[in-house]
This record gives structure tokens, sequence and C-alpha cells, in this order.
């Protein structure tokens, strides 16, 4: 996946360059806080993209902090938000034996799982439209 030259990586000290506007797949794997989405949006808003944009987060966060990450991007045309954690460890991505739970966007879902199995995923499940819910089903999200 990350030979996909349309696929660029975020993070929290990351700014909306040229390319990562223009990129059709924004990866974020930290636990990104709503002010680097504020950032997308902004730069997003001051030159609309014409073809589709897809957020991919795959980090652990609050089920609200997706709902609200889903929100602010879905009124920009074409953007849309996917909220993917990873069900077992990290590691597991050297042998592509990932399992990733994905919400939000079935058509954006789609073109995404597609991405990323063989490639680093031995299985993307689809938990719903609800960009919540792949946070509320992680087990890792809830220790015992």
């Amino acid at each position: 996946m990350a030979k996909n030259k349309d696929l660029v990586r975020v993070s929290g000290q990351d700014t909306p360059t040229k390319k990562r506007q223009q990129s059709a797949y924004i990866k974020c794997n930290k636990e990104e806080d709503v002010a680097v989405y504020n950032k997308f949006k902004k730069a997003l808003k001051q030159d609309l993209p014409t073809k589709r944009k897809i957020f991919v987060d795959f980090s652990t966060i609050y089920p609200g902090l997706a709902s609200d990450i889903d929100k602010l991007l879905s009124d920009i045309p074409h953007c849309h938000f996917i909220a993917s954690p990873v069900v077992v460890p990290p590691a597991a991505a050297t042998d592509g034996k990932l399992i990733v739970l994905m919400s939000g966007d079935y058509t954006a879902e789609k073109e995404v799982a597609y991405l990323l199995v063989p490639a680093i995923s031995q299985k993307v499940i689809d938990v719903g439209g609800n960009a919540e819910k792949g946070n509320i089903l992680n087990p890792s999200a809830h220790p015992p």
C-alpha cells in the first residue's frame, strides 16, 4: 500500500500541502485531533476537490471523534472519512495479517479495501455507514 502513488500519510504536525490536497487517499495513523482535519478542511474549501478524496484513519480513536471528523469533512464535495481501526497488533502488517474494521461511506470503504487486501490486510470487515462503529466494535479500544 505504501507504494501507491495516490496515497499520502498525515501526522500530527503535517499541513495540507499541494501534494496532499491532490491525493485521492489520505492515510492517518496517529490519534489526530480535529485541528489537523480543520487545516485540511480550510485548504480544501479554498481549492475544492474535483475528484474523490478519502481520509482513512487507522488509529483507535474515541468514537465521538470519528463522528466529529466525519461531519467536518462530509460538507466538502467528494470528501469522505473512513474510520479503520486495526484489530490485531501492527506487527502483523509485515505478514499481511491485519484485520481492519471499516466504517463510513460504503463506496469509499470498498475502494480502500481493495488497496488493503492482500497488501497489508487479510480481511476488511465493513461495520456500517456510521463512522463511529469501527471504533465502538474494536476490542483493543476497550481493555478489560
